[in-house]
């Protein structure tokens, strides 16, 4: 993301201009904006650009910009006018192999769904799991705002906002995906749109070896110099330094997302361990999931679906400077050197200007 000061009334008349011109599809920002290259070298090599840290717009919003339901198109664009290239959105497969955007594992709580199947199934299933419906049933559901109002915008296919993307815009996608059918398909719909470029992968526990055999050994050698992979390292996986290792040895990733969500245990101490690893080694950059520091506690309350609720925990990356410092050393040498996902990515580019992070 790009340094930029607006005034309320510059935000105002860039806001209305899109509004009113839908067919409008470049930035204002499209002059000092970072190309796609650009934005990868610095997101992918620790050494180049290193005090540039960037954000990544959580579900693709903007806080503030409630008029945009999550995962849309309307919110892709808008997010990308107003300056974020890095944009994480979740995606979902139906039961006939279609990919689309969709957080929940079940369509009640982002769509009108309960509205056109009312009474359908037993317990959660009543709530409408994506898994188990056609495209065809899914397609013409509306998508509701933050608000619970309902849009006039329809689920996106991923294939259709892979093309949009590719082919309009400078930014990345990057992509969480929480089931091995819905990364095979996704994988494969990338590699049909000569996308590994445009996207973001991230494995959730896959061992190097099933990656290598499932997945990267097939690839072409320009498909494999194009892929952007991020392996996430949590609290989840066992042996977490050899996981680590193994992947390092490979030099397959072009970054790492780690999970580290406190520093008062053994097991904090040995995720943090290992982005001490990751920074001292300084070949690929530390990634990380955050969202607004006052309301991370609790947050999956109407957040997302039924099945996820509730995280009570206490959990330490709604806070940025301890994304950024988690040992409190006073500096940032062993935390977070890459981008964060977070729900207000203006704001935390502002936070990263505020110290020097952005430059």
């Amino acid at each position: 993301m790009k340094k930029r000061i607006l005034t309320g009334a510059l935000l105002g008349f860039a806001i209305l201009a899109y509004t009113q011109n839908s067919q409008e599809e470049t930035s204002i920002y499209d002059e000092q904006a970072l190309s796609r290259a650009e934005i990868t070298h610095i997101m992918t090599d620790a050494s180049y650009r290193p005090n540039y840290y960037m954000s990544v717009a959580h579900r693709a919003k903007i806080s503030g910009h409630e008029e945009f339901p999550e995962n849309s198109l309307s919110v892709i664009k808008n997010s990308i006018m107003l300056g974020v290239n890095l944009l994480e959105i979740d995606l979902k497969i139906s039961s006939d192999g279609y990919v689309y955007l969709m957080h929940d594992d079940y369509l009640q709580r982002t769509t009108n769904f309960l509205d056109i199947y009312p009474g359908t199934g037993t317990g959660q299933d009543n709530y409408g799991k994506c898994s188990a419906y056609t495209w065809e049933a899914t397609k013409n559901l509306l998508l509701k705002r933050s608000d619970f109002t309902y849009s006039e915008e329809k689920i996106p296919l991923f294939r259709d906002v892979l093309r949009y993307v590719k082919s309009n815009t400078q930014a990345i996608l990057n992509l969480d995906i929480n089931s091995e059918d819905v990364f095979n398909a996704t994988w494969n719909i990338v590699k049909d749109e000569d996308a590994f470029d445009i996207v973001i992968f991230k494995t959730r526990g896959a061992t190097l070896d099933a990656f290598k055999n499932n997945y990267y050994d097939a690839l072409s050698d320009a498909d494999k110099t194009k892929l952007i992979l991020f392996p996430i390292i949590s609290g989840k996986i066992p042996n977490i330094p050899q996981y680590y290792q193994e992947w390092e040895n490979s030099k397959i990733p072009k970054g790492y997302e780690v999970s580290f969500r406190n520093n008062s245990t053994a097991a904090d101490t040995i995720l943090l361990n290992v982005v001490k690893s990751i920074r001292t080694t300084k070949r690929v950059r530390v990634h990380a999931f955050s969202t607004l520091p006052d309301n991370y506690k609790g947050r999956y309350k109407g957040n997302v679906n039924i099945n996820q609720c509730c995280n009570n925990a206490f959990d330490r990356r709604g806070d940025w400077e301890f994304l950024l410092d988690p040992f409190i050393e006073g500096g940032t040498e062993h935390g977070v050197d890459g981008s964060i996902i977070t729900d207000d990515p203006i704001l935390l580019d502002d936070f990263f200007i505020s110290i020097d992070k952005h430059n």
